[in-house]
């Protein structure tokens, strides 16, 4: 006598069949060991492939901005010239009133700390024209490759031959949005800096920092892969205008 047949969902031998590759990929994996031997600390690893991915990210968006028809280029320029609009009536709104931080939220989980600003009142339609960084140390030069310029947000890189490394992320501050950090690796202290609690955090290798705050209805955002003295971050960070 014939046995009858079960038949399987397709999504569920789907799934099955993803699960089963992902076992054999992360078994193909090195181990811990080997990638510690190859790399040193893990988290060194982790900003090499942070630098990476923002790279590929800003190609991808060169790559899709290339594309772009006509007729959502004329889109785009109508819904910019709404936002002009718009803008216009926001800049009417007083210094005090135009954005005011109302709290800072940090929240931490195992191994990652994440920082969110709450903010209320009118945000910056665009960065500053010219904010920038006026003082770099030397011995780092700017990285153009990995570097870029929005309307809203901006990535400066400085490297030098040895792979160490200064970057600075500005962008406007909204709601929602969210930075995730390494808290396994770095050891961070709340400071006096800006115009909310700032966040400074130093390598516990003791070969960089990362420091975190709000000003002038902006995010900074200081990473350093490079051993300096904590004078020279803070007149990095107080050069930021």
């Amino acid at each position: 006598m014939t046995q009858p047949t079960r038949e399987e969902a397709f999504d569920a031998l789907l799934r099955e069949a993803a699960a089963w590759r992902l076992r054999q990929a992360l078994a193909a994996l090195p181990s811990e060991e080997c990638l510690r031997a190859e790399y040193g600390p893990l988290h060194r690893l982790d900003r090499r492939v942070r630098r990476s991915v923002r790279a590929l990210q800003k190609a991808q968006q060169r790559r899709v901005l290339n594309r772009t028809s006509r007729r959502k280029m004329r889109r785009i320029l109508l819904a910019a010239a709404l936002l002009a609009a718009l803008a216009a009536g926001t800049l009417a709104v007083s210094a005090e009133l135009r954005l005011l931080v109302k709290d800072t939220l940090v929240e931490w989980m195992e191994r990652n700390m994440s920082i969110r600003y709450e903010v209320e009142g009118h945000p910056l339609t665009a960065l500053p024209e010219g904010y920038a960084p006026h003082y770099i140390p030397e011995g780092v030069v700017y990285n153009e490759e990995i570097s870029f310029t929005e309307q809203n947000q901006i990535l400066l890189d400085y490297e030098n031959e040895a792979g160490y490394f200064v970057q600075i992320a500005i962008r406007i501050a909204e709601n929602g949005s969210i930075v995730v950090t390494d808290s396994e690796h770095i050891t961070y202290k709340t400071i006096d800096f800006g115009e909310a609690d700032a966040y400074f955090g130093t390598f516990d290798d003791g070969d960089g920092y990362v420091m975190y705050w709000f000003a002038d209805g902006m995010e900074h955002e200081l990473y350093i892969n490079a051993i300096l003295p904590e004078s020279e971050v803070f007149q990095i960070a107080d050069n930021i205008y």
